[in-house]
Protein backbone atom coordinates (compact mmCIF):
# COMPACT_ATOMS: atom_id res chain seq x y z
CA UNK A 1 0.00 0.00 0.00
CA UNK A 2 1.38 3.33 -1.04
CA UNK A 3 1.86 5.78 1.79
CA UNK A 4 1.47 9.47 1.03
CA UNK A 5 4.36 11.76 1.86
CA UNK A 6 3.03 14.37 4.26
CA UNK A 7 4.73 17.60 5.16
CA UNK A 8 3.86 18.24 8.80
CA UNK A 9 3.28 21.82 9.82
CA UNK A 10 4.51 22.74 13.28
CA UNK A 11 1.53 24.97 13.96
CA UNK A 12 -1.89 23.40 13.46
CA UNK A 13 -3.52 26.62 12.36
CA UNK A 14 -1.59 26.54 9.08
CA UNK A 15 -3.56 23.51 7.89
CA UNK A 16 -6.85 23.53 9.79
CA UNK A 17 -10.00 25.59 9.48
CA UNK A 18 -12.45 25.15 12.35
CA UNK A 19 -16.10 26.15 11.99
CA UNK A 20 -16.35 29.43 10.12
CA UNK A 21 -13.02 30.74 11.40
CA UNK A 22 -9.96 30.49 9.19
CA UNK A 23 -6.48 30.50 10.74
CA UNK A 24 -3.82 31.91 8.46
CA UNK A 25 -4.99 32.47 4.86
CA UNK A 26 -8.71 32.06 4.23
CA UNK A 27 -8.12 29.55 1.45
CA UNK A 28 -4.68 28.10 1.90
CA UNK A 29 -3.08 27.11 -1.38
CA UNK A 30 -1.96 23.52 -1.15
CA UNK A 31 0.75 22.46 -3.50
CA UNK A 32 2.60 19.23 -3.80
CA UNK A 33 5.58 19.10 -6.10
CA UNK A 34 7.35 15.96 -7.16
CA UNK A 35 11.06 16.08 -6.62
CA UNK A 36 12.52 17.31 -9.83
CA UNK A 37 14.18 14.07 -10.76
CA UNK A 38 16.41 13.11 -13.65
CA UNK A 39 16.95 9.61 -14.93
CA UNK A 40 20.71 9.80 -15.22
CA UNK A 41 21.62 6.14 -15.44
CA UNK A 42 21.17 3.62 -12.70
CA UNK A 43 21.78 6.04 -9.82
CA UNK A 44 18.19 7.31 -10.04
CA UNK A 45 16.40 4.14 -11.09
CA UNK A 46 13.28 3.76 -9.02
CA UNK A 47 13.60 7.08 -7.21
CA UNK A 48 10.46 9.13 -6.83
CA UNK A 49 9.74 11.27 -3.81
CA UNK A 50 7.11 13.91 -3.46
CA UNK A 51 7.39 17.09 -1.45
CA UNK A 52 4.24 18.63 -0.05
CA UNK A 53 4.07 22.30 0.75
CA UNK A 54 0.94 23.60 2.45
CA UNK A 55 0.51 27.23 1.55
CA UNK A 56 -0.96 28.58 4.77
CA UNK A 57 2.36 30.34 5.11
CA UNK A 58 2.13 31.52 1.48
CA UNK A 59 4.99 29.60 -0.07
CA UNK A 60 5.68 26.58 -2.24
CA UNK A 61 8.68 24.34 -1.82
CA UNK A 62 10.39 23.06 -4.96
CA UNK A 63 13.28 20.72 -4.49
CA UNK A 64 15.68 19.84 -7.28
CA UNK A 65 18.80 17.82 -7.88
CA UNK A 66 21.96 19.86 -8.26
CA UNK A 67 23.50 18.32 -11.38
CA UNK A 68 26.97 19.54 -10.40
CA UNK A 69 27.01 17.98 -6.95
CA UNK A 70 24.63 15.07 -7.60
CA UNK A 71 22.80 16.01 -4.39
CA UNK A 72 19.56 17.67 -3.44
CA UNK A 73 19.95 21.42 -3.68
CA UNK A 74 17.64 22.00 -0.70
CA UNK A 75 17.49 19.62 2.27
CA UNK A 76 14.09 18.21 3.23
CA UNK A 77 12.45 19.44 6.39
CA UNK A 78 12.87 17.39 9.52
CA UNK A 79 9.07 17.34 9.78
CA UNK A 80 8.70 15.60 6.42
CA UNK A 81 8.04 11.88 6.61
CA UNK A 82 8.94 9.98 3.47
CA UNK A 83 7.93 6.41 2.73
CA UNK A 84 9.30 4.61 -0.30
CA UNK A 85 6.86 3.74 -3.02
CA UNK A 86 6.46 0.06 -3.95
CA UNK A 87 8.54 -1.12 -6.88
CA UNK A 88 6.75 -1.99 -10.10
CA UNK A 89 6.45 -5.70 -10.93
CA UNK A 90 9.33 -7.21 -12.90
CA UNK A 91 8.86 -7.36 -16.67
CA UNK A 92 8.13 -11.09 -16.47
CA UNK A 93 5.06 -10.54 -14.23
CA UNK A 94 1.76 -10.86 -16.11
CA UNK A 95 0.04 -7.46 -16.30
CA UNK A 96 -3.46 -6.96 -14.87
CA UNK A 97 -6.38 -6.68 -17.32
CA UNK A 98 -6.01 -3.53 -19.39
CA UNK A 99 -8.80 -3.78 -21.96
CA UNK A 100 -8.73 -5.33 -25.39
CA UNK A 101 -7.34 -2.39 -27.37
CA UNK A 102 -3.55 -1.95 -27.29
CA UNK A 103 -2.18 1.57 -27.31
CA UNK A 104 0.86 2.80 -29.24
CA UNK A 105 4.09 1.87 -27.52
CA UNK A 106 6.51 4.63 -26.62
CA UNK A 107 9.98 4.18 -25.24
CA UNK A 108 10.18 6.52 -22.21
CA UNK A 109 13.91 6.76 -22.92
CA UNK A 110 13.11 8.61 -26.17
CA UNK A 111 10.61 11.05 -24.66
CA UNK A 112 11.86 14.60 -24.11
CA UNK A 113 10.20 17.50 -22.34
CA UNK A 114 8.86 18.02 -18.84
CA UNK A 115 5.33 17.43 -17.55
CA UNK A 116 3.10 19.38 -15.19
CA UNK A 117 0.16 17.61 -13.53
CA UNK A 118 -2.40 19.30 -11.27
CA UNK A 119 -5.66 18.59 -9.48
CA UNK A 120 -7.03 15.94 -7.15
CA UNK A 121 -4.97 14.85 -4.16
CA UNK A 122 -7.01 11.62 -4.24
CA UNK A 123 -5.55 10.57 -7.59
CA UNK A 124 -2.05 11.91 -6.99
CA UNK A 125 -0.71 8.62 -5.50
CA UNK A 126 -1.59 6.86 -8.77
CA UNK A 127 0.34 9.47 -10.75
CA UNK A 128 3.27 9.20 -8.31
CA UNK A 129 3.53 5.47 -8.90
CA UNK A 130 3.20 5.68 -12.69
CA UNK A 131 5.79 8.46 -12.77
CA UNK A 132 8.16 6.22 -10.85
CA UNK A 133 7.66 3.46 -13.39
CA UNK A 134 8.02 5.92 -16.29
CA UNK A 135 11.40 6.96 -14.88
CA UNK A 136 12.52 3.39 -14.35
CA UNK A 137 11.75 2.68 -18.00
CA UNK A 138 13.97 5.56 -19.09
CA UNK A 139 12.13 8.89 -18.91
CA UNK A 140 14.64 11.67 -18.15
CA UNK A 141 12.29 14.62 -17.91
CA UNK A 142 10.80 16.27 -14.84
CA UNK A 143 7.22 15.95 -13.60
CA UNK A 144 5.75 18.56 -11.30
CA UNK A 145 2.63 17.38 -9.44
CA UNK A 146 0.48 20.06 -7.82
CA UNK A 147 -2.08 18.17 -5.73
CA UNK A 148 -4.21 21.21 -4.94
CA UNK A 149 -7.67 19.64 -5.08
CA UNK A 150 -10.06 19.05 -7.95
CA UNK A 151 -11.70 22.49 -7.87
CA UNK A 152 -8.42 24.39 -7.72
CA UNK A 153 -7.05 22.07 -10.40
CA UNK A 154 -9.80 23.05 -12.84
CA UNK A 155 -9.15 26.71 -11.98
CA UNK A 156 -5.45 26.33 -12.77
CA UNK A 157 -6.02 24.25 -15.89
CA UNK A 158 -8.92 26.16 -17.43
CA UNK A 159 -8.74 29.73 -16.15
CA UNK A 160 -4.96 30.07 -15.94
CA UNK A 161 -4.24 27.57 -18.77
CA UNK A 162 -1.42 25.98 -16.80
CA UNK A 163 -0.45 22.29 -16.50
CA UNK A 164 -0.55 19.49 -19.05
CA UNK A 165 -2.76 16.91 -17.33
CA UNK A 166 -5.61 17.46 -14.87
CA UNK A 167 -6.62 14.96 -12.17
CA UNK A 168 -10.23 14.99 -10.93
CA UNK A 169 -12.18 13.01 -8.35
CA UNK A 170 -15.44 14.26 -9.86
CA UNK A 171 -16.68 15.07 -13.34
CA UNK A 172 -16.07 18.50 -14.83
CA UNK A 173 -18.80 21.09 -14.23
CA UNK A 174 -20.39 23.00 -17.16
CA UNK A 175 -18.88 26.30 -16.01
CA UNK A 176 -15.42 24.69 -15.90
CA UNK A 177 -15.82 23.36 -19.44
CA UNK A 178 -16.88 26.84 -20.55
CA UNK A 179 -13.85 28.41 -18.86
CA UNK A 180 -11.54 26.00 -20.65
CA UNK A 181 -13.18 26.68 -24.01
CA UNK A 182 -13.00 30.44 -23.46
CA UNK A 183 -9.26 30.08 -23.00
CA UNK A 184 -8.69 27.84 -26.01
CA UNK A 185 -8.64 24.48 -24.23
CA UNK A 186 -10.88 21.57 -25.18
CA UNK A 187 -11.10 19.00 -22.42
CA UNK A 188 -10.82 15.32 -23.23
CA UNK A 189 -12.12 13.14 -20.41
CA UNK A 190 -10.70 9.72 -19.53
CA UNK A 191 -12.32 7.66 -16.78
CA UNK A 192 -9.44 5.91 -15.06
CA UNK A 193 -10.91 3.80 -12.27
CA UNK A 194 -13.25 3.95 -9.32
CA UNK A 195 -13.11 5.05 -5.71
CA UNK A 196 -15.53 5.19 -2.80
CA UNK A 197 -16.03 7.88 -0.18
CA UNK A 198 -16.04 6.08 3.17
CA UNK A 199 -17.72 7.48 6.29
CA UNK A 200 -15.74 6.46 9.38
CA UNK A 201 -16.08 6.61 13.16
CA UNK A 202 -13.92 5.77 16.15
CA UNK A 203 -13.86 2.08 17.26
CA UNK A 204 -15.40 3.15 20.59
CA UNK A 205 -18.48 4.36 18.75
CA UNK A 206 -20.96 1.53 19.43
CA UNK A 207 -24.14 3.31 18.30
CA UNK A 208 -23.54 4.17 14.63
CA UNK A 209 -23.19 1.13 12.38
CA UNK A 210 -25.42 2.13 9.48
CA UNK A 211 -26.93 5.41 8.30
CA UNK A 212 -29.39 6.57 5.69
CA UNK A 213 -28.56 9.50 3.45
CA UNK A 214 -31.03 11.64 5.40
CA UNK A 215 -29.38 10.69 8.69
CA UNK A 216 -25.98 11.64 7.25
CA UNK A 217 -27.35 15.03 6.27
CA UNK A 218 -28.41 15.56 9.88
CA UNK A 219 -25.19 14.12 11.31
CA UNK A 220 -23.18 16.78 9.50
CA UNK A 221 -25.37 19.63 10.75
CA UNK A 222 -26.63 18.73 14.25
CA UNK A 223 -24.78 19.78 17.38
CA UNK A 224 -25.07 16.57 19.41
CA UNK A 225 -25.43 12.87 18.65
CA UNK A 226 -28.66 12.85 20.66
CA UNK A 227 -30.07 15.47 18.28
CA UNK A 228 -30.01 12.82 15.56
CA UNK A 229 -31.24 9.94 17.71
CA UNK A 230 -32.36 10.38 21.35
CA UNK A 231 -30.82 7.00 22.20
CA UNK A 232 -27.37 8.25 21.22
CA UNK A 233 -24.93 10.08 23.56
CA UNK A 234 -25.59 13.66 24.58
CA UNK A 235 -22.14 14.57 23.31
CA UNK A 236 -21.03 16.95 20.53
CA UNK A 237 -20.62 15.47 17.06
CA UNK A 238 -17.03 16.39 16.27
CA UNK A 239 -16.70 16.43 12.50
CA UNK A 240 -13.51 16.31 10.44
CA UNK A 241 -14.15 17.17 6.79
CA UNK A 242 -12.17 17.92 3.61
CA UNK A 243 -11.72 21.56 2.72
CA UNK A 244 -13.58 23.49 0.03
CA UNK A 245 -11.11 22.64 -2.75
CA UNK A 246 -11.88 18.94 -2.39
CA UNK A 247 -13.76 16.92 -5.00
CA UNK A 248 -14.53 14.47 -2.19
CA UNK A 249 -16.50 17.21 -0.41
CA UNK A 250 -18.38 17.91 -3.66
CA UNK A 251 -19.42 14.27 -4.03
CA UNK A 252 -20.45 13.94 -0.38
CA UNK A 253 -22.61 17.07 -0.28
CA UNK A 254 -24.23 16.23 -3.61
CA UNK A 255 -25.20 12.70 -2.52
CA UNK A 256 -26.72 13.76 0.82
CA UNK A 257 -28.59 16.68 -0.70
CA UNK A 258 -26.78 19.73 0.66
CA UNK A 259 -26.91 22.57 -1.84
CA UNK A 260 -24.08 24.67 -0.40
CA UNK A 261 -21.01 22.69 0.64
CA UNK A 262 -19.91 25.62 2.81
CA UNK A 263 -22.71 24.65 5.19
CA UNK A 264 -20.76 21.50 6.14
CA UNK A 265 -17.41 23.23 6.53
CA UNK A 266 -18.88 26.04 8.66
CA UNK A 267 -21.06 23.85 10.90
CA UNK A 268 -20.43 23.79 14.65
CA UNK A 269 -17.77 21.38 15.94
CA UNK A 270 -16.35 21.01 12.43
CA UNK A 271 -12.68 21.00 11.48
CA UNK A 272 -11.66 21.10 7.82
CA UNK A 273 -8.31 20.08 6.39
CA UNK A 274 -6.66 19.44 3.05
CA UNK A 275 -5.01 16.31 4.45
CA UNK A 276 -6.83 12.97 4.70
CA UNK A 277 -4.25 11.96 7.30
CA UNK A 278 -5.37 14.84 9.51
CA UNK A 279 -9.01 13.80 9.11
CA UNK A 280 -8.23 10.20 10.02
CA UNK A 281 -6.14 11.16 13.04
CA UNK A 282 -8.92 13.43 14.27
CA UNK A 283 -11.35 10.51 14.40
CA UNK A 284 -8.79 8.09 15.85
CA UNK A 285 -8.29 10.46 18.80
CA UNK A 286 -11.98 11.15 19.49
CA UNK A 287 -14.74 8.58 20.29
CA UNK A 288 -17.38 11.17 19.32
CA UNK A 289 -15.89 12.10 15.95
CA UNK A 290 -16.93 11.30 12.39
CA UNK A 291 -15.27 11.92 9.02
CA UNK A 292 -15.25 10.88 5.36
CA UNK A 293 -12.54 10.43 2.74
CA UNK A 294 -11.29 8.11 0.01
CA UNK A 295 -11.44 4.34 0.47
CA UNK A 296 -7.73 4.15 -0.35
CA UNK A 297 -6.91 6.48 2.53
CA UNK A 298 -9.19 4.48 4.83
CA UNK A 299 -7.15 1.36 4.03
CA UNK A 300 -4.12 3.03 5.57
CA UNK A 301 -5.95 3.34 8.91
CA UNK A 302 -8.24 0.30 8.75
CA UNK A 303 -7.03 -1.00 12.13
CA UNK A 304 -7.98 2.24 13.89
CA UNK A 305 -11.20 3.29 12.16
CA UNK A 306 -14.62 1.73 11.60
CA UNK A 307 -16.45 2.36 8.30
CA UNK A 308 -20.23 2.52 8.53
CA UNK A 309 -22.69 1.08 6.03
CA UNK A 310 -24.83 3.50 4.01
CA UNK A 311 -28.42 2.47 3.37
CA UNK A 312 -27.38 -1.01 4.50
CA UNK A 313 -24.53 -1.27 1.98
CA UNK A 314 -20.82 -1.32 2.82
CA UNK A 315 -18.05 -0.24 0.46
CA UNK A 316 -16.63 -3.37 -1.17
CA UNK A 317 -15.03 -4.03 -4.54
CA UNK A 318 -18.31 -5.58 -5.71
CA UNK A 319 -20.66 -2.87 -4.41
CA UNK A 320 -18.41 -0.14 -5.84
CA UNK A 321 -18.00 -1.85 -9.23
CA UNK A 322 -21.78 -2.30 -9.51
CA UNK A 323 -22.48 1.24 -8.35
CA UNK A 324 -24.57 -0.05 -5.42
CA UNK A 325 -22.63 1.73 -2.70
CA UNK A 326 -24.14 5.24 -2.54
CA UNK A 327 -20.76 6.97 -2.46
CA UNK A 328 -19.08 5.15 -5.34
CA UNK A 329 -17.42 7.52 -7.78
CA UNK A 330 -15.39 7.40 -10.99
CA UNK A 331 -11.93 8.97 -11.13
CA UNK A 332 -10.84 11.00 -14.14
CA UNK A 333 -7.95 12.60 -15.92
CA UNK A 334 -8.50 15.45 -18.37
CA UNK A 335 -6.19 16.53 -21.18
CA UNK A 336 -6.50 19.36 -23.68
CA UNK A 337 -7.03 17.76 -27.10
CA UNK A 338 -4.62 20.09 -28.89
CA UNK A 339 -1.94 19.54 -26.25
CA UNK A 340 -2.35 15.78 -26.62
CA UNK A 341 -1.61 16.15 -30.33
CA UNK A 342 1.16 18.73 -30.05
CA UNK A 343 3.25 17.64 -27.06
CA UNK A 344 4.84 14.24 -27.48
CA UNK A 345 5.52 13.86 -23.75
CA UNK A 346 1.81 14.40 -23.00
CA UNK A 347 0.80 11.86 -25.63
CA UNK A 348 3.37 9.34 -24.38
CA UNK A 349 2.51 9.65 -20.68
CA UNK A 350 -1.25 9.57 -21.35
CA UNK A 351 -0.76 6.35 -23.32
CA UNK A 352 1.45 4.98 -20.53
CA UNK A 353 -1.17 5.95 -17.93
CA UNK A 354 -4.05 4.28 -19.78
CA UNK A 355 -1.97 1.15 -20.37
CA UNK A 356 -0.79 0.65 -16.79
CA UNK A 357 -3.45 2.38 -14.70
CA UNK A 358 -5.17 -0.79 -13.45
CA UNK A 359 -1.85 -2.00 -12.06
CA UNK A 360 -1.34 1.35 -10.31
CA UNK A 361 -4.92 1.40 -9.01
CA UNK A 362 -4.44 -2.00 -7.41
CA UNK A 363 -1.14 -0.99 -5.83
CA UNK A 364 -2.62 2.15 -4.30
CA UNK A 365 -5.86 0.68 -2.95
CA UNK A 366 -8.36 1.93 -5.52
CA UNK A 367 -10.79 -0.08 -7.66
CA UNK A 368 -9.78 -0.99 -11.24
CA UNK A 369 -11.63 0.11 -14.32
CA UNK A 370 -13.53 -2.56 -16.24
CA UNK A 371 -12.34 -3.53 -19.76
CA UNK A 372 -15.19 -1.63 -21.46
CA UNK A 373 -14.25 1.60 -19.65
CA UNK A 374 -10.60 1.11 -20.54
CA UNK A 375 -11.39 0.55 -24.19
CA UNK A 376 -13.64 3.62 -24.39
CA UNK A 377 -10.75 5.74 -23.20
CA UNK A 378 -8.31 4.12 -25.59
CA UNK A 379 -10.69 4.57 -28.52
CA UNK A 380 -10.98 8.25 -27.64
CA UNK A 381 -7.17 8.48 -27.53
CA UNK A 382 -6.90 7.10 -31.09
CA UNK A 383 -9.66 9.37 -32.40
CA UNK A 384 -8.11 12.57 -31.03
CA UNK A 385 -4.71 11.75 -32.45
CA UNK A 386 -6.13 10.63 -35.81
CA UNK A 387 -4.67 7.14 -35.53
CA UNK A 388 -6.39 4.05 -36.92
CA UNK A 389 -7.62 1.58 -34.34
CA UNK A 390 -5.50 -1.60 -34.39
Amino acid sequence: MIQLHRLKQIQQHDRFTTGDTTAGDTQAQRSRTSLKTTARGARLAGLVMTAFAIGGCGSDQNLAFDETTDELASPMSAEQRTVSLPSPPPPSSPPPPSGNIPLPEFSPLDIEGDLHVTGSDTIAPIIDLLYQRFIEEGYAGLMKIDAIGTGSGFELYCNETKADILLASRQVKPEETAACQANGRTLTEFEVGKDAVVIVVNPENSWLKDATLNELKTLFAAEKWSDVNPAWPQEPINRFVPDLDSGTLDIFTERIGIADRKDIVKALNTTSSSSAEDLAQGVIADPHAISFFSYAYYNEYADDLVPIAIEGIKATSDSVARGQYPFSRPLYIYVDSAMLRQKKQVEAFTSFFLTHMNWALGETGYFPADPATLDRGKTKFYEILGYDLP
